[in-house]
Formats: structure tokens, C-alpha cells, sequence
């Protein structure tokens, strides 16, 4: 009703006022700026699980952290394909 639009995807939201809903929420220069930082926390916490377990795992569940690293390759691959796009090189 603030907006006087049922649709928000094309309401400028963001703080530098030239961004859209969409754009904010695929904002993929920005994102790519988080992924060293979430990489980190990723690596500190796995190591701290290996850590208080003593490292043991299931037989089965080796293929699941090279499918997440799969996943999560595909997506950062995909996130600097977006950035590049539609942010340039010089944002990316």
C-alpha cells in the first residue's frame, strides 16, 4: 500500500538509491564479496566438527562434501557470470 503496487521487484530499495528489489536480492557483485568471508567460516567450522568428533565418518558419506563443492561451484560460477552481466567487469 506505501508503494501504491501489489509488485515490489521494480521499487527502488536499496540505500544507494538506483537498486531495485530484484536487483538487491540478486545483488551477485556484492555476493561475490562474501564468499572469501563465508569460505572461512565454512573451513572453521568443518574443521571444528572433524576436531570434536576425532574425525570419523560414515563409508556414504564421502560423496556428500564433493557434491556440495560441486554445487557450490556451480553457484559461485553462476553468481560471477550474473555479475559480470549485468555489473561489468570493473564492479565485479
Amino acid at each position: 500500500m506505501y508503494h501504491g503496487s501489489a509488485w515490489l521487484g521494480s521499487t527502488i530499495v536499496h540505500e544507494n538509491g538506483s537498486l531495485t528489489l530484484v536487483e538487491t536480492t540478486l545483488y551477485a557483485s556484492h555476493a561475490l564479496g562474501h564468499v572469501p568471508v563465508v569460505l572461512v567460516f565454512a573451513l572453521l567450522t568443518a574443521g571444528t566438527w572433524l576436531c570434536m568428533t576425532g574425525g570419523e565418518r560414515p563409508v556414504r558419506s564421502r560423496r556428500i562434501p564433493i557434491l556440495a563443492a560441486m554445487v557450490l561451484t556451480c553457484v559461485v560460477i553462476i553468481t560471477i557470470a550474473i555479475s559480470l552481466s549485468h555489473f561489468g567487469p570493473e564492479n565485479t
